[in-house]
């Protein structure tokens, strides 16, 4: 994916959730952003790991290994 798409997809991201969640009277909840962000590929759907369980961040326990899903930024939205 292109810096140029990229920004696009941000741009849209922003569009929508200020106009939605700031401008507007249909206020979307967490999982209508979620997929919106999956829509444009700014986050995805994975499984949790180990890694998850470790940070002291997260809720999760080891039963929640490899079956509660979690999203994820995606790999071009960590970059600096």
């Amino acid at each position: 994916m292109t810096e140029q798409e990229q920004l696009k997809r941000l741009k849209e991201f922003a569009h929508k959730l200020i106009e939605n969640e700031c401008w507007g009277f249909n206020n979307p909840d967490g999982a209508d952003i979620e997929e919106l962000a999956e829509k444009l590929q700014l986050v995805y759907l994975d499984k949790v790991t180990a890694e998850d369980v470790k940070d002291e961040n997260n809720y999760f326990s080891a039963d929640d290994i490899g079956t509660m899903a979690i999203y994820r930024f995606a790999d071009w939205m960590e970059e600096e």
